[in-house]
């Protein structure tokens, strides 16, 4: 099904599959179709998948300009204003409340991580994601953005700063073991930031498995890469 913001190369993952198997027969065939095979083979590397437009081009609508600032979109402020108010009756009962909600809050999460984790491991490729996850590329350290996002990274999984943190943490009692709580705190951090890149690489091998691209490719960063 066409709709109004696919692209002439948008593939579905069907599509996709029909032409790797294509290549493989025309790949294991003489020399005479290594014409074939490079073709086939730069069609796959210009596709793009609908879920990527779908995100790119009709959730986010990204512009191909910086002055192109574009307008309001309505969905998503809709969903984010749900989301405020139901941030504030979260919280409007006082602390003992959050307390409650925050025991799903927290746990359900993990819930949809294993399922997630189990599903993506058993995708066609997985293990070539999980591969390019933890074999370091050396040369990269010599960038300085690498280590922008790194320390992004740390401020974000550890929510330094935060005002709501402060103010929670402002209800433990005077004694509380503070040097037991930043090591749990510690090991399920890094634990959930592991199991993430188990999931996120997991479907990016499949991806880059079915529509013939590199895994440089297909990982793109920021918020597109967990959608």
């Amino acid at each position: 099904m066409v709709t109004m913001w696919n692209t002439d190369q948008c593939r579905t993952i069907s599509d996709m599959r029909n032409y790797t198997q294509y290549l493989t027969t025309c790949s294991s065939q003489n020399n005479s179709n290594l014409t074939c095979y490079y073709n086939i083979t730069e069609q796959l590397q210009q596709f793009s998948s609908p879920v990527k437009e779908f995100w790119e081009r009709n959730t986010l609508q990204i512009t191909d300009d910086i002055s192109k600032i574009g307008t309001l979109r309505i969905p998503l402020v809709i969903t984010l204003a749900i989301a405020w108010i139901a941030c504030y009756f979260c919280i409007w009962k006082g602390i003992k409340w959050t307390g409650k909600i925050v025991y799903f809050t927290s746990m359900f999460p993990y819930v949809v991580l294993f399922i997630l984790l189990v599903r993506g491991l058993l995708l066609d490729g997985a293990m070539d994601g999980v591969k390019y996850l933890f074999i370091p590329d050396l040369s990269k350290l010599k960038n300085s953005q690498l280590w922008i996002d790194a320390a992004t990274q740390i401020f974000f999984s550890y929510g330094l700063g935060l005002g709501a943190l402060i103010a929670l943490g402002s209800y433990n009692t005077y004694h509380k073991n503070c040097y037991r709580d930043t090591l749990i705190l510690t090991v399920f951090n890094e634990g959930t930031c592991l199991i993430s890149g188990f999931v996120v690489f997991s479907v990016l091998g499949f991806m880059a498995k079915i529509e013939g691209k590199p895994m440089s490719d297909v990982a793109d960063s920021g918020s597109q890469l967990l959608y």
